[in-house]
C-alpha cells in the first residue's frame, strides 16, 4: 500500500563536477540537457498529472515536454568553474518524488557519479516519519509514495523506459564527469495549498 506524501517540501539535486576536467561549451550544455531531459522524462513517467501523456521520439525534442513551469528543476546555482557545480530545486514538488527515484537510478548507472544512496534513503525515512505525524486531512493534497520497484514498473508500463535509458548512455559517455550528487529534501516555510495547483 502507498503511502500518502502530503508534507510541503522541496527537493534539492546538487552536483560536483571533477576539477580535473574543463568541459568544452558543447559538452557542458548536452550534459545541462541530458541530465534536465532525464528528469523531465521520469516526471512524466511517474507524476499521475501527466498519465495521459504518450511517450514518442518527440519527446527527447526541446518542445516535447508538456510540464508545467512550477513541476521543471529550477536553477538555484551554477558555477562552470573548476569544479562546476549545479545547484537545482524542485519547489514544492510531492509529485516529484518518482522522478527523484529514477534520477537515483541513472546516478547509479553512470559510472562516474556519486551518490550517497543510504543517505538519500535516510531521508526518505524521515520524510515518512513526519508524514505519519502530520495532521493535515485533505486527501485531495496527497501524493501516493510507492516503493522504488512500482516507479520502475511505472516507466516500464508507460513505455518511457528506452528513452530514459538512451539519456543514461548519454551521461554515461559525457565528458562532463560528476563526482558527487546530493539530493536533500528540505521543508517549505510559508507553505499554501494554492501553490500545489
Amino acid at each position: 500500500m502507498p503511502l500518502l506524501l502530503s508534507l510541503p517540501f522541496n527537493v534539492e539535486i546538487d552536483l560536483k563536477g571533477d576539477e580535473k576536467v574543463t568541459p568544452t561549451l558543447l559538452e557542458l550544455t548536452n550534459f545541462l540537457y541530458d541530465f534536465n531531459l532525464g528528469y523531465e522524462l521520469a516526471r512524466l513517467a511517474t507524476d499521475p498529472r501527466y498519465e495521459d501523456f504518450r511517450f514518442s521520439r518527440y519527446a527527447l525534442y526541446r518542445n516535447g515536454r508538456p510540464l508545467r513551469n512550477q513541476d521543471r528543476l529550477q536553477i538555484e546555482r551554477v558555477e562552470h568553474s573548476s569544479p562546476l557545480v549545479l545547484q537545482t530545486v524542485l519547489l514544492g514538488a510531492p509529485a516529484a518524488i518518482g522522478a527523484i527515484w529514477i534520477v537515483v537510478q541513472i546516478a547509479e548507472k553512470v559510472s562516474n557519479w556519486k551518490l550517497n544512496r543510504q543517505k538519500l534513503e535516510e531521508e526518505i525515512k524521515k520524510l515518512q516519519r513526519e508524514n505519519m505525524r502530520t495532521s493535515d486531512t485533505s486527501a485531495q493534497r496527497r501524493v501516493p509514495l510507492y516503493s522504488e520497484e512500482e516507479y520502475l514498473f511505472q516507466i516500464e508500463n508507460r513505455e518511457a523506459k528506452h528513452l530514459i535509458d538512451g539519456v543514461t548512455k548519454r551521461l554515461e559517455k559525457s565528458e562532463v564527469h560528476i563526482q558527487e550528487i546530493e539530493i536533500r529534501f528540505v521543508r517549505r516555510t510559508g507553505y499554501s495549498p494554492a501553490d500545489e495547483d
